[in-house]
């Protein structure tokens, strides 16, 4: 993050980090309850709740990567819906290495020319 954006960036600040962490668990435990009402808002409201936990706290990003490892396609799911920058540069990957792969099985099936 360039400096000026640092400058105004609240969520240095100990207690607003805290406050933050809180109000993704609050937002977590309250999506069943919007979930009741008609609508896909309980889903919205899981989500924004388990960013916020996810990106201020510690402990619960470590269980997110043993949850990667082991679940890879779930864990990549989560991170698309997350808009993660590592889904993004694992998906380039990914494709990188399936072009590779598509191109050279392409030159052993392709038949022999007489």
């Amino acid at each position: 993050m360039s400096d000026w954006r640092r400058l105004f960036a609240w969520d240095h600040i100990p207690a607003v980090r805290h406050a933050l962490l809180l109000l993704g668990v609050f937002l977590i435990i309250l999506s069943p309850l919007v979930g009741a009402i008609p609508g896909p808002g309980g889903v919205f409201v899981f989500a924004a709740g388990f960013g916020l936990v996810l990106k201020y706290s510690g402990w619960a990003k470590r269980q997110y990567v043993r949850f990667k490892r082991s679940h890879p396609k779930k864990g990549g799911w989560v991170d698309w819906g997350l808009r993660r920058p590592s889904h993004r540069r694992r998906e380039a990957i990914r494709k990188e290495r399936e072009a590779e792969d598509g191109s050279d099985d392409a030159a052993l099936t392709a038949p022999a020319s007489d």
